[in-house]
């Protein structure tokens, strides 16, 4: 006979219920994780980290190209500090009547009048970022497995995807490519599905505002969910060129969002912030285009750097590491600079069939004071101070002395200011 069955323990019936209770909670919970991550996790988990990893001593090697260009030739005519052509010495090899009769050679001279910060006291550490960025599996995988027309790619074995290049099919439409051996990416319009546009030449009364500008590559970047953290502001660059007298207002401004590495901003030799760079419309207020770099994978080392000011100097006074300035010409405009400011400057080293990019110590000088008549380009003079590449400048190109050299007299440089 079957034994009565007995009513049920309250305080187990509690305990089931409860535990079946914690244990959809649990689940709920888990889901819930994974939803936020799916969402989220773009931004919680994006590449903006930025990882530094130390190396050895000159762990990079010589930092000059192995491909270092040979010195001008002597009848050659290049570019003076400030933009203008400046005659370099050997030229005198031409006859009168080959020469213009009022032709008047101009060069730039920058000079710092102020102290130096102690050399010694700086940073050694050249960083090199870190080009390679992974490249979707899924990506890799489908493309080496295709078959393109008739060709079977699948039969090459270790495929690997180094860039990609992919258009919008429609009117206004983009064209973005991806290098993923130099982990950069950039973004133009699709220039076969433009509509055709009738050109004229742009007033200064029609450039919109800067913040305006500034205003529509903010809500590109975010549009695509670009993540600016470690970058600065947008600012629009060459404002000059945007100012009532300007022989030429251009089409596109350029923004720029300043990238800091380890506090500290980062120029190229010519004196322009780097970082994320946006180009815009500037009748439409469109974004016509974007470069930017990729990964956030730094390696440093340390290199000697200068302790000898007359070296820094004289790299400062021809206009920086790629400037030239000719004591020969007829006139020579002195511009003055103001106190500098330690950053880093992008300095790209090509070895071994491969461009390095490297962001080397240097000492960026604003310009504060420029001469009537000086036609200047830069905003500042960047000079490196890793010892071994500003050797190499200041040997680069020889200059032969003239004494009826003409100096000029410095004014007051005028700050550009926004329409």
């Amino acid at each position: 006979m079957p034994y009565p069955l007995s009513p049920p323990d309250p305080a187990l019936v509690t305990s089931r219920r409860n535990y079946a209770l914690g244990a959809g909670l649990f689940i709920l919970f888990v889901l819930l994780i994974l939803a936020f991550y799916q969402i989220f996790s773009p931004y919680l988990f994006s590449s903006s980290k930025v990882v530094i990893t130390p190396a050895g001593s000159e762990a990079f090697g010589s930092l000059m190209s192995s491909d270092v260009t040979a010195p001008l030739p002597t009848n050659a005519v290049a570019m003076g500090g400030g933009g203008s052509e400046a005659k370099i010495s050997g030229t005198s090899d031409l006859t009168a009547t080959e020469m213009p009769i009022d032709y008047v050679s101009t060069s730039y001279t920058y000079v710092f009048d102020g102290t130096l910060p102690d050399l010694s006291g700086l940073s050694d550490l050249v960083y090199k970022r870190e080009t390679n960025v992974t490249v979707p599996s899924d990506i890799a995988r489908v493309i080496s497995t295709s078959t393109i027309g008739s060709f079977d790619l699948s039969q090459l074995s270790n495929l690997k995807l180094q860039n990609i290049y992919l258009s919008q099919d429609q009117d206004q439409g983009y064209s973005i490519g991806i290098d993923f051996v130099y982990g950069s990416l950039y973004l133009n319009q699709n220039w076969n599905t433009q509509s055709e546009i009738i050109y004229t030449p742009l007033a200064a009364s029609e450039v919109p505002p800067f913040a305006d500008l500034v205003a529509a590559a903010d809500q590109f970047l975010e549009s695509f969910h670009v993540d600016r953290t470690g970058y600065g502001a947008g600012q629009v660059t060459s404002a000059v060129s945007f100012q009532e007298g300007s022989s030429y207002i251009p089409d596109t401004a350029t923004v720029v969002y300043p990238r800091g590495l380890d506090g500290k901003t980062i120029w190229d030799l010519f004196g322009s912030p780097q970082g994320i760079l946006v180009y815009v419309n500037v009748r439409t207020k469109e974004v016509t285009g974007l470069n930017m770099e990729l990964g956030n994978q730094f390696t440093t080392s340390s290199y000697t750097m200068t302790t000898d000011e007359t070296a820094l100097r004289d790299v400062l006074a021809r206009g920086g590491l790629y400037g030239w300035s000719d004591p020969s010409a007829d006139v020579v405009y002195t511009v003055k600079v103001g106190d500098p400011i330690y950053g880093l400057a992008n300095y790209s080293l090509y070895q071994n069939g491969k461009t390095e990019y490297l962001y080397l110590p240097a000492l960026y000088f604003p310009v504060i004071e420029v001469p009537e008549g000086a036609q200047i380009w830069q905003d500042a003079i960047v000079v490196p101070l890793t010892q071994e590449v500003l050797n190499a400048a200041q040997n680069e190109y020889p200059v032969l002395y003239k004494e009826d050299t003409v100096s000029t007299e410095t004014q007051p440089a005028v700050e550009p200011t926004a329409p």
